[in-house]
């Protein structure tokens, strides 16, 4: 699969996969939205920074990665790519991401970025879209480094970010979950549920003002 192929299947899937959090958690609300939340300026503002890196990112973000896989150290060995290899890039990838998302809230330049993503007022499908370009772009410098050093392929990249991109989706819903499967998440932590991080990110608000 050509990695034109491979970006159209990204674009699709989480295209198709907002879509369906942004109506699922309208029909099964999680928590009530507040007046200042409702209408279209809020969702527009935060469409409008996803249109704005959707746009941008072919023209730098893209290149850069598509450069940075050119120019790897070399070490791999061409057959280490898919299957078992694909899972520990992908591995590899959420531990660095881990710290870098750490260093973006320790880290003053990186936070003033990086803050955009917080000062949303309400949390749902559409803020896991909301980053500023700066982020963006720094955390495309990040990415071109990881490859650089650890000759992970472009493809792994493509399907890493795809699948950090849907499950942000899903973590900054207000979607309802039934009982029973959230309870199912909790006991084998998944990950950070929405009603959970929904927690966290009323008592950021609170601590901010």
């Amino acid at each position: 699969m050509t990695i034109e192929t491979l970006l159209a299947y990204k674009t699709l899937a989480v295209g198709v996969w907002i879509a369906l959090f942004l109506l699922a958690e309208r029909l099964r609300p999680m928590a009530v939205v507040p007046a200042e939340a409702k209408g279209l300026a809020r969702l527009g503002r935060n469409g409008g920074l996803w249109l704005l890196n959707a746009v941008l990112s072919p023209l730098l973000v893209i290149p850069v990665s598509l450069w940075a896989s050119q120019h790897t150290l070399g070490w791999r060995m061409p057959e280490w790519q898919g299957g078992w290899f694909l899972l520990l890039d992908l591995l590899l990838l959420d531990f660095l991401i881990y710290w870098w998302h750490r260093a973006n809230h320790e880290l003053p330049l990186l936070w003033r970025f990086h803050e955009v993503h917080h000062l949303d007022r309400f949390l749902d499908a559409s803020s896991a879209l909301r980053f500023h370009f700066g982020e963006v772009l720094l955390s495309a410098g990040f990415r071109a480094l990881v490859i650089i050093l650890l000759d992970i392929p472009l493809a792994s990249v493509l399907v890493f970010e795809a699948l950090v991109l849907m499950a942000s989706v899903f973590h900054h819903s207000n979607l309802r979950l039934p009982a029973g499967v959230e309870s199912f998440l909790r006991i084998f932590a998944v990950s950070l549920i929405p009603a959970f991080l929904g927690v966290v990110f009323l008592l950021f608000l609170r601590e901010t003002g």
